[in-house]
């Protein structure tokens, strides 16, 4: 290999890898994203489920939906919805 060709071969072999580290740069950005997109969702669930608990006991408890919805803190249609879902009355 002649000289040219050495540095045109470092060139190619220098572009390759710059575009393999921007491919792996946009993947690890585009995984770490998903990972806080599920993380967001994953403590909207848990908010969603501790709240549904909540109205649950309060129910056991015989509260009224008024002192549920106070310490669920949420509107009273919310517990009558969460009411709803599960066949309380």
């Amino acid at each position: 290999m002649n000289a040219k060709e050495l540095q045109t071969y470092k060139k190619f072999k220098d572009q390759i890898t710059l575009s393999e580290s921007v491919y792996e740069t946009a993947y690890f950005e585009g995984e770490f994203k998903g990972m806080e997109k599920g993380i967001e969702q994953g403590i909207k669930q848990g908010k969603r489920e501790r709240e549904i608990q909540i109205v649950l006991d309060g129910f056991k408890e015989e509260l009224s939906i008024e002192f549920i919805a106070r310490i669920a803190r949420r509107p009273e249609t919310v517990v009558h919805d969460i009411f709803k879902k599960y066949d309380l009355k």
